[in-house]
C-alpha cells in the first residue's frame, strides 16, 4: 500500500494507479526524462538517487548545478524518490541547463536548440522517453500562427520522429491577453500543459490575487487553448524539491508540465509491460487526451480578474491512461449485449483517496460528494462509497466526523465506517444525533498504523471495502470529512517525533517549542518533545537548547539522545548521551556561549550588550533570540552517515521517560518555552565554502597540508580542503600544488561558490 498525501496525485489518478495491484511496480524504471531548465540540485536527497548526469549549455561545461531552484522543483515533480513528491519515483533524471546561473529568464534560443540537439544525439544511450520544457514565451493560437525560431520547431519534430515526447508549459500570461492562446514551444510540442489548482487550500495566503483556490479549477494565470495538444495538470500550489534541500510550494504551468512528463514515463513503462513495445508520441498524446477528465473553465463563485472561456479542457488522468494502454494491448472489447458498468474507483481500499497523516497537528477538512466521483463529473449513483486512507503516527484518540460542506451545502443522512489496514471493520456510526444531526461521527482509540474511513449514504452500510460496487442504494449529497488525533503527548514518543532535515554545513535548524503545549493544545502530563534526525554524513551533531525568554516563561531543560529504535545511546565510558546545564561549543572545540557576569544569563558573544527575545512576526515566522540561561542544555556528539537519531527535550524533573510509549508519565510541574538549535559539522572541517572562517593573505608562499586529515582529525579519502583568498587588485591568480604522495586536483570558485576553473596534473591553475 502506497502511503502519503499529495492532492495533486489524487486528482490525476496517480494515487489510484499506485494502489491497484495489477499496476504494481510501474514507477518509471529503466527510462529517463531530460529536464531542459535551470539545472538541478543534484545533491538534493530526493533527486540524487535518480540523477544520472547533465550539461550546462549556457556556460559550456559539464556541471548542471541549479543556482535558481526552478529546475530542481520541476525535476522533483517528475522523479523525486519520495512517492509523495515524484510522479515517477524511479525514473532517471538528466539536467540540461540553458539559463544564466542568476536568472530564470533569458535562455537564448540557440542554447535551447543545443540542448534539444543533445537529446536527439543521446536519447538511445540514455533511454530518454520525454523532454520537459518548463519555459517559453508568446501568444499563439495555432502552429501555423507561430513565427519564431523554426530551428527549435524542427528539432522538436525530429525528436518526435525518434519516439521522444516533448512536453512544454503553456505559459503564465493569460492575464496579459485573456484570449485563447499558448506560448512557444508549447504551441508545436507533443503536449502543451496548462495549470489547475490541486485542491482548495492556499497555505501561502492569497497566492493568486482575487482567485479562490478550488480543486480542478483552471488557475487564473494559465494560458489555455482549445487545441489538439493542450492538456491540464496540477500547477498550484505544488510541493516539490527546493534548492538546498527540503520542499517548497510553487505555482505555474512550469509546475504542471512535469506532472505530464512523469506520466509519460509511467505510460511507456505500462506499454512495454502490457504490449511489449513503446508508444509513439502521437499515441501517447491520443491516449492521455482521450482518457483525461473534463474541466470546465468557469468563474463559478470566485471573483476572477480574467475572462473565463466556459470551455471544457482535458485534465490528465494517468490511471485512466494506463488502463487504456492495458485494454488496447489485450484487445479486450466488452460484449455488445453487456450494459456499461460505472465503476466506483475510490469505493475500495485499493483505490482509496490518500488522506492526512495524524500526529496531533490540526489537519484541513476534506470535501466530498456521495453520488459522483472525480470532481462531480462521473455519476456513480446512490451505491457510491468514498474510502479514505489515513495514517496515525502516535497512539491516541482519533475522531472522524462528517458535517456540512459549507461552500456547497447538500446535507444528507450519512453512514460512517472505520477499517483496519486489511479492511476489517473496527467501528461504525449512523447518526451523531438522530433528532438534530444525521451526519456521522466515530471516536476510537487507535495505535499507530494505517486505517481507512468509509463514507456512504444511509442504508448503504454493509458494502465490502475490498470490492467495488458491492453496496446497496443509499442517500446522496455533499459532506465535509474532518479527522483529528487527541493524544496526551502527540510528539512524546518516537512514533510521533518531529522530523529535522539537516544540511552539510554549519547553518543551524531552529525549532521553537513549549514543554507543556503541543500543536497549540496543553499537555498536562510530563511533556516530552521528540525530534527525528537522519544524519547526512559522518561528522558532529550539535544539539543546543536556548531560552531567550523572561523569567518564569522558560523551561529548565534536559536533553537525551536515542537510536532509531528509541534506545538510549551511551558514550564509550558507558555514560548516557544526556545533558543538563551545559554551554555550547563548535567543531573546533571553542565555546559559542558565555555566562554573563555573575548571573544566570548566557550570551552568544563575549561582549554582547543587547538581549533579544525569541518572537514570532506577523506572518507567524519565528525570529530567533540571542541569549539563554545557565539552566539550558547542550549535546555535541560524533555521528555516522545515514544513522537515525532521536532527540528528547523535557524539563529537568522528568528525565526518566520511556521514548517509545507514554506510560508512567507524571503530571507536568513547570514546563516553559525553549529554542532547539540543531547543526551538523562534517568531519571535513574545511570541506565547504561555508566552513571557511579565515582569509589567507596573498601571496601565500608555502603551506604544508594533508588530504585525509583536518585539525588532527582523520577525515578519510573524501577530504576536501577549501582556501579563501582575497585579492585587492585585478591580476592573474596562480595556484601551484606539489605533492609526492597523492594525485591532486584543484578547482577555483568565486565568492558565491560558482565554478570558475579546474586543473589536474599540470604545473599551475590560471
Amino acid at each position: 500500500m502506497i502511503q502519503g498525501s499529495n492532492p495533486a496525485f489524487d486528482l490525476i489518478g496517480l494515487t489510484q494507479l499506485r494502489n491497484d495491484p495489477q499496476f504494481a511496480g510501474i514507477d518509471g524504471s529503466d527510462f529517463s526524462v531530460a529536464v531542459i531548465d535551470t539545472g538541478i540540485d543534484y545533491n538534493h536527497p530526493l533527486l540524487a538517487p535518480n540523477y544520472i548526469g547533465g550539461w550546462d549549455f549556457y556556460s559550456g561545461d559539464g556541471d548542471a548545478y541549479d543556482f535558481n531552484g526552478h529546475g530542481t522543483h520541476v525535476a522533483g515533480t517528475i522523479g523525486a524518490v519520495d512517492f509523495n513528491v515524484g510522479v515517477a519515483p524511479d525514473v532517471d533524471i538528466i539536467a540540461l541547463d540553458v539559463f544564466p546561473d542568476d536568472s530564470v529568464s533569458g535562455a537564448p534560443s540557440n542554447v535551447i536548440n543545443d540542448a534539444l540537439a543533445w537529446v536527439l544525439a543521446n536519447h538511445e544511450d540514455q533511454n530518454i522517453v520525454a523532454v520537459n520544457l518548463s519555459l517559453g514565451n508568446g501568444f499563439f493560437t495555432s502552429e501555423n500562427d507561430f513565427d519564431g525560431n523554426y530551428q527549435t520547431r524542427n528539432l522538436v519534430e525530429q525528436l518526435e520522429a525518434e519516439g521522444i515526447v516533448v512536453v512544454a508549459a503553456a505559459g503564465n500570461s493569460y492575464g496579459n491577453d485573456q484570449t485563447l492562446n499558448i506560448s512557444a514551444p508549447a504551441i508545436y510540442s507533443t503536449l502543451a500543459v496548462g495549470a489547475v489548482w490541486e485542491d482548495n487550500n492556499d497555505p501561502l495566503g492569497s497566492f493568486i490575487t482575487q482567485q479562490i483556490p478550488q480543486a480542478d479549477r483552471v488557475a487564473v494565470f494559465s494560458q489555455r487553448l482549445n487545441s489538439d495538444n493542450f492538456i491540464l495538470a496540477p500547477g498550484a500550489l505544488i510541493n516539490s524539491a527546493r534548492l538546498g534541500g527540503g520542499l517548497e510550494e510553487l505555482a505555474g504551468t512550469s509546475m504542471a508540465a512535469p506532472h505530464v512528463a512523469g506520466a509519460v514515463a509511467l505510460l511507456q513503462e505500462a506499454a512495454l509491460k502490457f504490449a511489449g513495445r513503446l508508444l509513439t508520441p502521437d499515441e501517447v498524446a491520443d491516449i492521455l487526451l482521450s482518457t483525461a477528465d473534463g474541466v470546465i473553465d468557469t468563474e463559478e463563485a470566485s471573483a476572477d480578474v480574467v475572462v473565463n472561456t466556459g470551455l471544457v479542457f482535458p485534465r490528465l488522468n494517468i490511471y485512466n491512461a494506463v488502463v487504456e494502454v492495458q485494454r488496447l494491448a489485450q484487445e479486450i472489447a466488452p460484449p455488445p449485449d453487456e450494459p456499461e458498468q460505472i465503476s466506483d474507483s475510490n469505493g475500495t481500499i485499493a483505490g482509496a483517496f490518500i488522506g492526512p497523516i495524524l500526529n496531533g497537528e490540526p489537519v484541513n477538512p476534506i470535501a466530498g460528494v456521495i453520488g459522483t466521483d472525480g470532481g462531480n463529473r462521473t455519476i456513480v449513483g446512490d451505491t457510491d462509497v468514498d474510502i479514505f486512507l489515513f495514517e496515525v503516527e502516535s497512539p491516541g484518540t482519533v475522531v472522524i466526523e462528517l458535517g456540512t460542506l459549507i461552500e456547497d451545502p447538500s446535507d444528507f443522512d450519512t453512514y460512517l465506517r472505520l477499517f483496519d489496514a486489511s479492511g476489517n471493520e473496527i467501528a461504525a456510526n449512523d447518526d451523531i444525533d438522530i433528532l438534530e444531526n444525521r451526519f456521522s461521527r466515530i471516536v476510537a482509540d487507535l495505535a499507530p498504523g494505517t486505517y481507512y474511513a468509509g463514507v456512504s449514504g444511509y442504508n448503504n452500510a454493509s458494502y465490502d471495502p475490498n470490492v467495488a460496487g458491492s453496496g446497496i442504494s443509499g442517500t446522496t449529497g455533499n459532506y465535509s470529512l474532518q479527522l483529528s488525533l487527541g493524544n496526551a503527548d502527540p510528539n512524546g514518543s518516537i512514533s510521533g517525533a518531529i522530523d529535522i532535515f539537516l544540511g552539510n554545513d554549519l547553518e543551524p535548524v531552529i525549532f521553537p517549542g513549549i514543554i507543556g503545549n503541543d500543536y497549540g493544545d496543553p499537555v498536562v502530563t510530563s511533556d516530552v518533545d521528540l525530534y527525528r534526525i537522519v544524519v547526512p554524513d559522518d561528522g558532529q551533531l550539535y544539539i543546543d537548547i536556548d531560552t531567550p525568554y523572561a523569567e518564569g516563561e522558560y523551561v529548565d531543560s534536559f536533553l537525551r539522545l536515542f537510536n532509531e529504535n528509541g534506545e538510549e545511546l551511551y558514550f564509550p565510558n558507558n555514560e548516557p548521551f544526556e545533558s543538563d546545564d551545559n554551554l555550547s561549543f563548535n567543531a573546533r572545540g571553542e565555546y559559542t556561549e558565555f555566562i554573563l557576569g555573575e548571573g544566570n544569563l548566557v550570551i552568544e558573544e563575549p561582549n554582547q550588550a543587547t538581549l533579544i527575545d525569541g518572537s514570532f512576526d506577523e506572518d507567524g515566522n519565528y525570529i530567533k533570540g540571542n541569549y539563554g540561561h545557565t539552566l539550558d542544555s547542550f549535546l555535541g556528539v560524533l555521528v555516522e552517515r545515514g544513522e537515525v537519531y532521536y532527540v528528547g527535550v523535557s524539563e529537568f524533573l522528568h528525565q526518566d521517560y520511556d521514548s517509545q510509549n507514554l506510560d508512567n508519565r507524571p503530571q507536568l510541574v513547570n514546563g516553559g518555552s525553549y529554542e532547539l538549535v540543531v547543526s551538523f559539522a562534517n568531519n571535513d572541517l574545511n570541506g565547504s565554502i561555508s566552513q571557511i572562517n579565515s582569509t589567507t593573505s596573498l601571496p601565500l608562499l608555502s603551506s604544508q597540508e594533508i588530504i585525509g586529515e583536518d585539525a588532527g582529525l582523520n577525515v578519510g579519502s573524501h577530504d576536501v580542503d577549501f582556501w579563501k583568498f582575497n585579492s585587492a587588485e585585478a591580476g592573474i591568480l596562480e595556484i601551484d600544488i606539489d605533492s609526492l604522495e597523492v594525485d591532486t586536483v584543484a578547482l577555483l570558485f568565486d565568492s558565491n561558490g560558482r565554478f570558475l576553473a579546474a586543473n589536474d596534473d599540470t604545473d599551475g591553475l590560471y
